[in-house]
């Protein structure tokens, strides 16, 4: 049987951004992971850090993974689905 893997999760820290930005883009590239259809860039990730913006990143066996909570965003295939 697979051992499960020991997953550490923290609060995302302003440095994390440019690996943040890689992890999403991939998220994109691969649609499986986001309706956002435009790749982020590290200086767009870094503006994720604001009050009231929650970031997370997990780590496991050198891989990482991240979760943001925050408002709507004006980008891509979220902003073309307004149901208004």
């Amino acid at each position: 049987m697979p051992r499960e893997p020991d997953i550490r999760t923290r609060q995302a820290l302003p440095e994390d951004a440019a690996a943040i930005a890689r992890i999403y883009n991939e998220g994109i590239a691969d649609r499986i992971a986001t309706f956002d259809t435009v790749p982020g860039m590290t200086e767009q990730v870094a503006a994720w850090f604001r009050p009231g913006v929650l970031i997370v990143v997990g780590e496991a066996d050198g891989a990482a993974s991240t979760s943001a909570t925050a408002s709507s965003k004006a980008r891509g295939a979220i902003a073309s689905s307004s149901n208004s």
